[in-house]
């Protein structure tokens, strides 16, 4: 298949890129600007233009047969442009070509505390939940897939959220034990190839399975980091309610069409990860 891709040069994106190809399909990769990252993915047929070009993006997505959306504009401040994204797929909407949105098990949700998330749509007020919703409900063949705590391969999030000089601070007995569903870049890639191959439309919930808690997630970065000094600084507003957030769901659908997690521990990878972040360093 011929398969679009925005967000191709990012974090997720780039591992996606490479299963994708692994698998013997083409890659259309949309990217702000060139960079080093475009630069050495010299088997991608890049676009440069960002999410509101969509003359120039009309043009990339002649002959593709799937696009596959997880790149997101920022409006100032890094705050994530909404509605930027939303004309954005209802382009896509209007185009009647099959595709992947990518969802957030930690979007807001009424009752955050007490729903266990199934791989239904959702209600809620949030902007990303209501653009879930639209995808779902649209005539055009689509799915979304819904991201877990992403980890693993080249780069990531967790250990820009949780630094080693912030993991030195935390009171690891006063973490709560909120679940939080991780999963490995590379599993994840391997479910959105598996999802545009199957065609399969719904709600898709990467997640490893595993049963992992905020407190366990901490407590294997403080094993895993060397020792160091914490930085004075209570954790950002942002960390303490993440290690409070409760996230309780699974992922029935997604093992449904043929796809098999790789990475079922995040303790039992940890290190590997690591290692492999520090490698790019």
């Amino acid at each position: 298949m011929q398969i679009f891709l925005t967000g191709a040069s990012g974090y997720v994106g780039r591992h996606i890129a490479e299963e994708l190809e692994i698998r013997g399909h083409r890659v259309t990769g949309l990217a702000r600007k060139p960079s080093a990252r475009t630069a050495a993915a010299e088997s991608i047929d890049w676009c440069f233009s960002d999410l509101s070009q969509l003359e120039l993006i009309g043009d990339a997505l002649q002959g593709c047969d799937c696009v596959i959306h997880c790149a997101m504009g920022y409006s100032g401040a890094g705050k994530e442009n909404s509605e930027l994204d939303n004309k954005f797929v209802e382009y896509l909407i209007s185009k009647g070509i099959f595709f992947i949105y990518t969802g957030n098990l930690y979007s807001p949700r009424p009752n955050d505390d007490d729903v266990f998330l199934e791989e239904i749509d959702s209600s809620g007020t949030d902007w990303r939940l209501r653009t879930e919703k639209d995808v779902i409900e649209s005539r055009t063949s689509a799915a979304v897939i819904r991201l877990g705590f992403v980890y693993g391969g080249t780069g990531g999030y967790l250990w820009d959220m949780l630094p080693q000089n912030v993991v030195a601070g935390l009171d690891v007995e006063g973490i709560s034990a909120a679940s939080w569903p991780m999963v490995h870049v590379r599993d994840v890639a391997s479910l959105y190839a598996t999802i545009a191959e199957e065609r399969a439309t719904g709600v898709f919930h990467a997640y490893d399975g595993s049963a992992i808690t905020a407190k366990e997630v901490v407590e294997t970065l403080v094993e895993l980091y060397p020792p160091t000094p914490p930085n004075g600084q209570e954790a950002h507003k942002h960390l303490r309610e993440l290690l409070q957030k409760s996230v309780r769901t699974k992922n029935s659908r997604s093992l449904a069409t043929g796809w098999t997690p790789s990475f079922l521990d995040f303790r039992e990878h940890a290190a590997r990860a690591y290692t492999d972040y520090l490698s790019v360093q």
